[in-house]
């Protein structure tokens, strides 16, 4: 499918379920190793903070069209790097889901979970993510 600004995927999480997910996902990037975590644990931590780093979830049920979002705003300079986590991976299998990352013009990176389809964009095997201070942040 051919990114368009006309084509609007529908939305499967609601607005009130977001920051619960957005959570969820700092917490999988922490206990799957993606970030360096340099805090104290803390079973109580709120959602990180984020410094040159956006990390979103997708809301929708076309993961493909959330990536390509992502990818024209990094190219409009709206962000350096992004975290895209999809907490629906039934019906992705692995080379489903590299195919879709294949058309991402930033390398992209995926990795899948039992829970969580997570895709970082932009951030190479050069870059770090560190959280340290309860703040996410590309080195």
């Amino acid at each position: 499918m051919e990114y368009t600004d006309d084509y609007k995927p529908k939305i499967t999480i609601a607005d009130v379920e977001y920051d619960s997910y957005l959570l969820q996902l700092h917490r999988e990037i922490v206990s799957n190793k993606i970030a360096e975590d340099r805090d104290s644990p803390n079973p109580f931590r709120a959602t990180i903070i984020e410094d040159n780093v956006k990390t979103v979830i997708n809301d929708t049920n076309d993961l493909h069209y959330a990536l390509k979002h992502f990818e024209k705003k990094i190219e409009l300079g709206i962000y350096d790097y992004v975290i895209v986590g999809d907490p629906h991976v039934i019906g992705y299998n692995y080379d489903t889901l590299q195919s879709m990352c294949g058309d991402i013009k930033y390398y992209t990176k995926l990795i899948k979970t039992k829970d969580w389809i997570i895709c970082t964009i932009n951030i190479n095997d050069n870059n770090k993510l560190i959280i340290e201070n309860n703040k996410l942040v590309v080195i």
